[in-house]
């Protein structure tokens, strides 16, 4: 016997799973197959709180949780926050994320992000990532901590890589024969070094100082790159005594860098093809 009602049924069925499969995956970014490409916002708007700093009526920082527990901070850098804003922006904004959950931004193990618009076109050219590794880490070059100054010349809002899943900077990740996330092409001048800001004697100066890559035919593809490299001097693991540039600096710092150009190179791709 036929059922007038199955269609219905299927459909009350069907919202039910979906419902519950919505209700499960409380943010867009979890458990999908794609890498988001923004910021994940808070869930709770209630959780959302305004500091005006300078007492103009506008607000100066934006405090939230995102991915259920972790704060996060807005701090606007060109006057354009508004008290209904759910976030910052990404041409003149500052954006601080406590990893760690400890309660310092900025601290070991936290992400920190700035986006820096010079010439007021409503698009970064320039974008600061600093991702702190662990305050255990007091020798040698700390690989687990990134600290990148992305300089965009050409203008094409390709910037450092961020994992919005896991809030992570992955800038050298790349799946199978793919190029590195980084925007290595076209014109683009890069700064970094690996190392967590608080372990470095003085930020201004880098590993790379720096790397750029140059497109003479405008064809989004790096036809020259120049690396200059300032080699830092590094606290030892094995005992040995530290360089005597260690003697004038606290016991705190693990890198020094010179100031100095000890490695140049050049490279050309003459087939002009990504690679």
């Amino acid at each position: 016997m036929k059922h007038k009602n199955i269609p219905l049924i299927l459909l009350i069925l069907f919202s039910a799973v979906t419902y519950n499969l919505y209700a499960q995956q409380k943010y867009w970014n979890e458990h999908t197959q794609l890498t988001p490409w923004r910021f994940p916002l808070t869930a709770d708007k209630t959780g959302l709180t305004y500091e005006d700093l300078t007492g103009d009526g506008t607000p100066d920082i934006i405090r939230a949780f995102v991915l259920d527990s972790i704060p996060v901070m807005w701090i606007d850098d060109d006057g354009d926050m508004r008290y209904d804003d759910l976030e910052g922006d990404t041409d003149n904004d500052c954006l601080l994320i406590d990893l760690n959950k400890d309660g310092i931004f900025g601290g070991p193990k936290d992400l920190c992000i700035d986006w820096v618009d010079t010439d007021e076109d409503g698009i970064a050219d320039m974008q600061l990532v600093i991702y702190n590794g662990s305050a255990d880490a007091r020798c040698g070059y700390d690989w687990d901590s990134d600290f990148i100054i992305v300089i965009d010349i050409e203008k094409d809002d390709i910037k450092s890589f961020i994992d919005w899943n896991q809030l992570l900077p992955l800038c050298w990740e790349h799946s199978g024969h793919s190029n590195f996330f980084q925007d290595y092409h076209g014109n683009t001048l890069l700064l970094k070094m690996h190392s967590s800001s608080f372990r470095v004697a003085d930020t201004r100066f880098n590993c790379e100082n720096p790397f750029i890559f140059y497109d003479h035919d405008n064809d989004n593809l790096t036809e020259m790159s120049v690396r200059l490299m300032d080699i830092p001097h590094v606290r030892p693991c094995n005992g040995d005594t530290p360089h005597e540039t260690f003697r004038k600096v606290s016991d705190e710092i693990d890198v020094v860098y010179s100031g100095r150009i000890p490695w140049a190179s050049i490279s050309w791709d003459f087939y002009n093809v990504k690679g």
